[in-house]
């Protein structure tokens, strides 16, 4: 009997454990070096380095955390000042610096801008969901980057990435992949405002082979799935993101994963970001439709 109860105790204890929710704190350093004051600006322009990664309160996941903005920044120290010192000896920071030093009277300066943050997106009582922003703007018509999931299971002495494949139900990658395109079909109509006909001709033209992406997370009720710029269109289409609900992955996603699906929690403050995002977007929406009377 004290063997069962015992059993039934750590189980228990485990189970909680793995449900206790995640703390949405987040670490930032920034870092500026080589500020200079420029013709016409009222602050001095620098070459720039932020960082940011979660602490989330359990300390497997923070660990892998750390681990993992330490390797995308290519630095350990990520105080201000280790940063600072970071950016400072970098070879292109030095490269750049040489070239705005030749510039001709009335030619602007180049100033370097890199982010590189982790966060804690969203969670559900078996999983937590990272996004990695590697973003870099390097004096062309436009900074880029890329936005990357990674979905870790919790309560694991062991970090392993959970990938696409872990989840898909076997011979089910194609239909998959159809899904997501009609979702971006459906992208382009909403956020791009283009017409049916004009979003099957894009994606026709410069998607003959869609191959769809593993870059994915979850949502409340489904998945999401994740393009980067102009992997599947023109950099003025953005990121497109795709929401495939479960009643569209039924049989397609291992059941299990769905059910976690429906108990996601994002974080508060993108949840926050996203409102305003739309409400802001309706604005202008409206604003131009009043413009076209």
């Amino acid at each position: 009997m004290f063997t069962k109860s015992l059993l039934a105790v750590t189980l228990f204890a485990a189970i909680g454990v793995q449900a206790a929710p995640l703390s949405y704190k987040t670490q930032t350093a920034h870092a500026k070096t080589n500020c200079t004051k420029v013709s016409g600006e009222k602050e001095p322009r620098c070459h720039e380095l932020t960082v940011a990664y979660p602490q989330t309160g359990d300390k497997t996941l923070d660990a892998w955390a750390l681990a993992a903005i330490r390797k995308s920044v290519g630095a350990k120290d990520l105080s201000a000042n280790g940063l600072k010192k970071f950016l400072t000896r970098s070879k292109d920071v030095a490269e750049t610096n040489k070239e705005n030093r030749t510039l001709r009277q009335g030619e602007y300066p180049c100033f370097l801008d890199y982010i590189r943050t982790l966060e804690l997106e969203g969670q559900t009582p078996q999983y937590a969901v990272f996004g990695m922003e590697e973003w870099e703007y390097t004096c062309g018509a436009h900074g880029n980057g890329n936005h990357g999931f990674t979905v870790l299971k919790r309560g694991e002495a062991k970090i392993k990435p959970v990938a696409l494949k872990d989840i898909l139900l076997p011979k089910q990658m194609a239909k998959l992949v159809a899904l997501q395109k009609a979702g971006y079909v459906n992208y382009l109509q909403t956020d791009a405002e283009y017409s049916e006909k004009e979003a099957r001709e894009y994606v026709a033209e410069y998607n003959q082979d869609f191959k769809g992406t593993d870059n994915w997370r979850f949502a409340k009720g489904g998945l999401v799935f994740l393009f980067q710029s102009y992997e599947i269109g023109a950099y003025a289409i953005g990121r497109p993101e795709i929401f495939l609900s479960n009643r569209q992955l039924n049989g397609i996603i291992k059941p299990e994963i769905l059910r976690e699906a429906a108990q996601y929690q994002v974080n508060p403050k993108i949840a926050k970001q996203e409102q305003e995002w739309q409400a802001a977007k309706e604005a202008a929406k409206k604003e131009q439709q009043q413009q076209a009377k």
